[in-house]
């Protein structure tokens, strides 16, 4: 009890109470005994007059100035000794990324002067400024530059080392090692301030990079000489590779429309040539039961029920810090280029109908800004022939139904395509909403069409067909652009909301001829709109001849809460609103194609919940969902309720 009562006199001293007492008493009541707490807090005391002592420290005068400044507001707050702790380890922080090496807590003291603050109601205060103490010697502080730079790659294997000095940095490395793909993640170089946020951008850069397992890092001071002003510093990387191959394999469900599985194979190499470029061979195989159109287009299936997808891929792809001559080295620090090149063979066969495409791509981020979240990717080169194999009698089914345009979505395809994407997540502090945005446009056959003298309706080429003997294929020419905005806000650690809102639209410029198929968009499935299968809505207000088909226009909003009962069992409960159209009008398809004035009574609506198990390295999910309403205000007219079981969240 008499512990008790000391904690509760000491933290109502620290809140400011300097006569606060507490009492701890017992009371016999019917054969009980009771404690009785009376707690007497008295007159609360506020900040004073705060004056900022900086004699012998060695700061600036500008410095001390800023001190004074910031201190200055606590003048008349309530008087808060742990409030004041904070504010002190801030300013130590904050002197730190300034430069000054070494500055710690403790040298900042905050002297309390409470003999006249019974009468007057306030406490005045001064803050010193302690000179560091250099094995019992005082000295005054001075500023970090960093004089030397050194990385050294531990030994993991018996290789010949070798050292050099490249740029002012002193590298140890193995010799048939190349040093120039670590050269653009040092952030920190021979004669900068001493920074504690570049040093840990420098870990982090490092970090990245293939190869690397873990990375320590170590700020040491050199001799000082009486001539220099500033504190010589040495920064040491050390760094630890990891293995070089990686063999993974990974499996999950789909559920685009019904329960299936598929399963991915990689191996990589993450030190390709010896110069920490990647080098990775992925194999996917995929079944899954998929309905892909509804009543309509088979009389003999007026059930509706599809067939077995299978899918077959494969894909080679090469990582490297720089592909194309951008001239990195005059980048900002904070700018980091890398390329990526891949080879991509997909075979796709499906009810009705299969298709193959062969991608050659080259990715180039060149710009990366972790400072402000902001990350940009140019794709010059996207080169697709993609082939498709429609069953006897679905193309005839395709144009008696009046769907041409439909048809010429399954044509075979030559893509030559460039495009650009651009993320943007500012950073937030905790428990504040975080905010994402992600815009991507892509153009395709535009130039190719701007040298043929052809008119594009019959611009074709001749190409030595994998899928079968020569032939010669359409070239596509359409334009894409993605707008995908997310928001997380978690209201609490366990309770949290977000929502995201996708609008997609991808048009050709060719008469009569469609987006490719791949380029097109749909709704419905276990990560859109899980009232309903995939490819299940849509496009429009259309009827069931034309739902299991894509559009060329989407629109989806979702908002999500998410609830953790535990570490790892999470509930949620979601609301998804949205639909796909066509971007042309049909005569044969009035309710199709997309409209302004009907934007909004096209919308559907469902909701439902869900559960999930978080394992952290990965996350089981299974959620449960249903219409609310139907495009065109139409009541659902959908029995029961739509399971979605699926791997990691929907977004």
């Amino acid at each position: 009890m008499e512990q008790s009562r000391l904690l509760f006199e000491s933290r109502m001293l620290r809140a400011g109470y300097l006569d606060g007492r507490a009492g701890f008493d017992t009371v016999f009541h019917e054969n009980k005994v009771h404690l009785a707490i009376t707690l007497d807090p008295g007159r609360r005391i506020r900040c004073g007059q705060i004056a900022v002592d900086g004699g012998g420290a060695g700061l600036s005068g500008s410095d001390i100035q800023r001190l004074e400044q910031e201190w200055s507001r606590w003048e008349g707050e309530w008087l808060d000794l742990d409030q004041l702790d904070r504010a002190r380890a801030e300013g130590a922080r904050q002197l730190q990324q300034e430069g000054w090496y070494g500055f710690l807590r403790d040298h900042i003291v905050l002297d309390i002067d409470t003999g006249r603050c019974r009468q007057t109601g306030r406490a005045a205060m001064t803050l010193r400024i302690l000179p560091r103490n250099l094995s019992g010697q005082l000295a005054p502080h001075r500023r970090g530059i960093i004089r030397k730079v050194t990385v050294d790659w531990k030994a993991t294997e018996l290789n010949a080392y070798r050292d050099t000095l490249v740029n002012g940095v002193h590298w140890h490395l193995p010799v048939e090692r190349d040093l120039r793909p670590l050269t653009q993640r040092l952030a920190v170089s021979a004669g900068d301030r001493f920074s504690p946020e570049a040093i840990a951008e420098t870990r982090q850069l490092l970090r990245s990079a293939s190869l690397v397992d873990r990375v320590d890092l170590e700020v040491s001071p050199m001799p000082e000489t009486t001539e220099e002003r500033d504190w010589p510093l040495e920064l040491k990387a050390s760094i630890t590779p990891s293995p070089r191959r990686l063999l993974r394999l990974n499996g999950g469900l789909t559920s685009r429309q019904q329960i299936g599985g598929e399963a991915k194979l990689a191996l990589s190499d993450l030190d390709f040539r010896r110069r920490m470029e990647r080098l990775s061979l992925d194999l996917q195989v995929g079944l899954e039961t998929i309905q892909l159109f509804a009543n309509g287009l088979d009389e003999g299936n007026s059930g509706g029920e599809g067939g077995v997808s299978r899918i077959l891929a494969a894909s080679l792809q090469y990582d490297a810090d720089r592909i194309l001559p951008f001239a990195a080295d005059r980048f900002p620090r904070s700018n980091r280029p890398r390329s990526r090149l891949s080879l991509t063979l997909r075979d796709e066969n499906r009810p009705k109908f299969s298709r193959t495409f062969l991608q050659l791509a080259l990715t180039e981020q060149f710009i990366e800004n972790q400072a402000t979240g902001s990350r940009f990717e140019l794709r010059p080169m996207e080169v697709t022939l993609t082939a498709s194999r429609l069953e006897s009698g679905f193309a005839q089914d395709l144009e008696e139904l009046g769907l041409g345009i439909l048809a010429s979505t399954f044509a075979s395809r030559a893509l030559f395509a460039t495009g650009a994407s651009w993320w943007y997540q500012p950073p937030t502090r905790s428990g504040r909403p975080r905010f994402s945005l992600h815009l991507e446009a892509e153009a395709a056959g535009h130039l190719f069409h701007a040298l043929d003298p052809r008119n594009p309706s019959e611009t074709d080429i001749p190409i030595p067909s994998l899928f079968g003997s020569n032939s010669a294929v359409e070239v596509a020419r359409y334009t894409r652009w993605v707008l995908d905005a997310r928001c997380d806000w978690p209201a609490t650690p366990r309770f949290g909301l977000h929502a995201r809102c996708f609008l997609g639209v991808a048009a050709s410029t060719i008469p009569g001829s469609a987006v490719p198929f791949e380029k097109q968009f749909y709704v419905g499935g276990a990560n859109s709109m899980r009232g309903w299968r995939a490819l299940g809505l849509g496009p429009g207000r259309s009827d069931a001849t034309l739902q299991g088909v894509r559009g060329d226009m989407r629109f989806e909003a979702n908002l999500e809460g998410r609830q953790f009962l535990n570490d790892w069992v999470q509930v949620a409960a979601f609301l998804d609103a949205g639909n796909i159209w066509m971007t042309r009008p049909e005569e044969e398809r009035p309710d199709a194609h997309f409209r302004t004035d009907r934007f909004l009574s096209d919308l559907g609506v469902s909701a439902g919940a869900g559960l999930r198990l978080d394992f952290e390295y990965f996350l089981l999910r299974c959620d449960v969902a249903r219409p609310l309403r139907m495009p065109g205000g139409q009541s659902p007219t959908l029995d029961g309720w739509r399971i979605h079981p699926a791997v990691s969240l929907p977004f």
